[in-house]
C-alpha cells in the first residue's frame, strides 16, 4: 500500500469515527425534547451541513424522525421506541424502571408460575412508584395509571442498575404481586379505580361492561346516565361528544335498536373514550415539571388528539346514520315539521 493510498484510508476511517461521534452526540441532545437542525448544531458545535446530511442517516436508521417541517424549520424527535408517543425520560428512570420491570416479572414467575399479562404488570410497577414515591413518571391513560415507560412482560429487562433502597422496593413488589389475583382483567382495572379514586374511569369500565354482557336496555342507559353526568365538562371537545353519545343510546332505545347495536355503540364509546383518555395522559403529564404542556402538546401528543378526534366524529356520525336508519314507518309518515320537533325534544330529555 502506498503512502497516499494509506492516508487516504485513514481519512476516511477518521472521518467515518467523527460522523459515529456526531450521531451520538446528536441523539443525546435529544434526550430532553425535540430540536431544530439549528438548535442541534448549536448543541453539538458542529456545521449546520454535516447535522443534516447525519440526520438524513439517523432517520434512514429509524433513531430519529420529523415531527415538524416547513420551509424555513425541521424539527426532530429521537425515537426512544420504549415509552409510550417517544416521550423522554432521563436515563436514571429508564434504568429505574427496567428494574422495576424486572424485579416485578421475576417475582410473578415465583410466586404465580407465569410471566404477568401487560395490564397486570404495569399495574404492579405503578402501585410501587406510588407506594415507595419514586421520582418516575406515572400517567393516566386509556386504562387507568401506567408507567411512562412501556411494559412489555416479554422483554429482557436486566440491568445492573440497584436502588439504595433495594429492600424496601422488592419488600413493596412482593406484596404487590401476592395481592394480585384478579379472576379477570375487567375486575383488576376496576379495583385500581377504586384504589385511586377515579369515579370516571370506573363508570366507563362498567359501562363497557354492561354493553358487553348485558340484554337489558335499562341497565345500560343508567349507566350511560352515570357516564354523562361524570364526564367532566371543563373540556368542550370531550363534553360534547359525550353528550352526542348519551343522547344516541337513548334514541335507539326508544326505535328498540339499542341492544340490536350495541358493537356500534362500543365501537363509538372506545373513540370517544381514546379522545378523553389522550386529554387524560396530556393533564397527568403536565403534572410533572419536566413536561410543559404546550411542549406535550405540540411535539408528541397534538397529531394524536386530531386522530382521536376525527375517530370519535366518524363513530359517531356512524351511530348517527344507524338511528336515522332505524326510525319507524309511523316516524317516517310524519310530517316534517313534527319530526324536526320530536328530535328536539328528544335531545332535552333523552326521550
Amino acid at each position: 500500500m502506498t503512502l497516499n493510498v494509506y492516508k487516504l484510508c485513514l481519512s476516511i476511517k477518521v472521518m467515518r469515527k467523527d460522523r459515529e461521534q456526531i450521531a451520538q452526540l446528536i441523539l443525546s441532545s435529544l434526550e430532553q425534547k425535540p430540536l431544530s437542525t439549528q438548535q442541534i448544531s448549536e448543541k453539538v458545535k458542529s456545521n449546520w451541513i454535516t447535522i443534516n446530511e447525519v440526520l438524513e442517516e439517523l432517520k434512514t436508521e429509524e433513531k430519529v424522525r420529523e415531527i415538524i417541517a416547513t420551509d424555513k424549520i425541521k424539527i426532530y424527535q429521537k425515537i426512544t421506541g420504549d415509552t409510550y408517543y417517544n416521550i423522554p425520560i432521563t436515563r436514571e428512570q429508564r434504568e429505574y424502571y427496567r428494574f422495576l420491570f424486572s424485579l416485578a416479572i421475576n417475582e410473578y414467575k415465583n410466586q404465580k408460575n407465569r410471566i404477568p399479562k401487560k395490564t397486570e404488570l404495569a399495574k404492579i410497577v405503578v402501585d410501587t412508584v406510588k407506594e415507595a414515591s419514586l421520582d418516575l413518571p406515572v400517567v393516566w391513560y386509556l386504562y387507568g395509571q401506567i408507567p411512562l415507560m412501556v411494559s412489555d412482560p416479554v422483554r429482557d429487562y436486566s440491568t445492573s442498575f440497584t436502588p439504595n433502597n433495594f429492600d424496601q422496593i422488592k419488600k413493596i413488589v412482593s406484596k404487590n404481586v401476592k395481592e394480585q389475583n384478579y379472576e379477570n382483567t375487567h375486575k383488576l382495572k376496576t379495583d385500581h379505580y377504586k384504589k385511586y379514586s377515579n369515579s370516571f374511569y370506573e363508570i366507563k369500565e362498567n359501562l363497557l361492561f354492561e354493553l358487553g354482557g348485558e340484554e337489558d336496555p335499562k341497565k345500560i342507559l343508567d349507566c350511560f346516565n352515570l357516564f354523562y353526568m361524570r364526564c367532566p365538562s371543563e373540556n368542550p371537545q370531550i363534553f360534547n361528544y359525550v353528550e352526542k353519545l348519551y343522547s344516541l343510546a337513548n334514541k335507539l332505545e326508544l326505535e328498540n335498536a339499542l341492544i340490536k347495536n350495541k358493537v356500534k355503540v362500543i365501537v363509538a364509546l372506545e373513540a370517544v373514550w381514546g379522545l378523553i383518555a389522550t386529554y387524560t395522559m396530556i393533564d397527568s403529564l403536565s403534572q410533572y415539571p419536566q413536561y410543559p404542556k404546550e411542549e406535550i402538546i405540540q411535539y408528541y401528543l397534538g397529531s394524536t388528539v386530531e386522530t382521536k378526534k376525527n375517530c370519535a366524529q366518524e363513530a359517531t356520525s356512524n351511530l348517527q346514520s344507524i338511528y336515522l336508519n332505524n326510525l319507524t314507518e309511523k316516524e317516517i309518515d310524519l310530517p316534517e315539521e313534527i319530526i324536526s320537533t320530536r328530535e328536539v325534544m328528544s335531545d332535552w330529555t333523552g326521550k
